[in-house]
């Protein structure tokens, strides 16, 4: 019986420690990935997605160690940095960006060539940039092309840091802009299959080309690349008032 017992403990620790490598190059967990898409689907109300928040950080606290902790941290306060911004509530928002961009740079001081690492830094320096004013830009978002040329050297697969390398395109105010080099570059992602993008980053580089579009006022193809964001997360807010805006310039 204490064999049995002692096998039985075995693999459901074997389990678990299975689940907290599930994804070990890109720190993906399950509790991670719930939270995750519950933000993005805004199908969720705030204390709920709190609440999703805490199971993920409990996990992450439980499972990681060393600089993988810090890096499932920095991806836990980045979504619930999201999660507030979609409430319109900058100051929350930016607080949990702020966190994130802590929480990476920790994981950076463990290791500097840890891609992930890297990767989340830029991500909290992304959305913190379209928050704060002008001078947090000027001396972390200009930081971004460095970082994720450093990511794609140590890992050319991650689609997430070229995304990041190219949204500047997109969503840059004029005279920075550039839809076409943008849109091509996006497009370029979804044609390499060697290429590696989680969901949302998928999300990400099918709504960057619709937005180029539309902003080029080509509604038909920004329409196209909307439908395909929209089989990814179809209760998003952003997507939601891209599809008002196409809608509207049909009337």
């Amino acid at each position: 019986m204490k064999i049995k017992i002692f096998l039985a403990s075995f693999f459901i620790l074997a389990i678990f420690s299975l689940k907290a490598q599930e994804n070990d190059k890109y720190v993906l967990w399950n509790d991670y990935v719930v939270f995750r898409d519950a933000v993005y689907n805004n199908e969720k109300k705030l204390d709920t997605l709190l609440e999703l928040y805490d199971k993920a950080v409990v996990y992450a606290n439980e499972f990681f160690a060393g600089e993988q902790l810090f890096i499932a941290l920095s991806r836990c306060e980045n979504i619930m940095g999201v999660a507030y911004a979609y409430a319109n509530e900058a100051d929350n928002a930016m607080r949990y960006f702020d966190s994130g961009m802590e929480f990476a740079e920790k994981a950076i001081s463990l290791n500097n060539k840890n891609p992930m690492s890297l990767l989340m830094y830029a991500e909290n320096i992304a959305q913190n940039c379209v928050l704060k004013p002008f001078t947090f830009i000027l001396e972390y978002g200009t930081k971004i092309d460095n970082i994720t040329k450093k990511i794609l050297k140590l890992d050319p697969e991650n689609g997430m840091a070229i995304f990041l390398q190219n949204a500047q395109y997109i969503y840059a105010p004029f005279p920075f802009n550039n839809y076409k080099k943008g849109i091509k570059n996006l497009k370029s992602i979804l044609e390499n299959k060697n290429i590696f993008l989680e969901k949302d980053a998928f999300f990400y580089v099918y709504s960057g080309i619709c937005f180029g579009y539309l902003k080029q006022n080509n509604r038909t193809e920004a329409n196209e690349w909307l439908k395909q964001a929209l089989k990814i997360y179809p209760n998003n807010i952003f997507l939601k008032s891209i599809l008002l805006e196409i809608e509207k310039n049909k009337a």
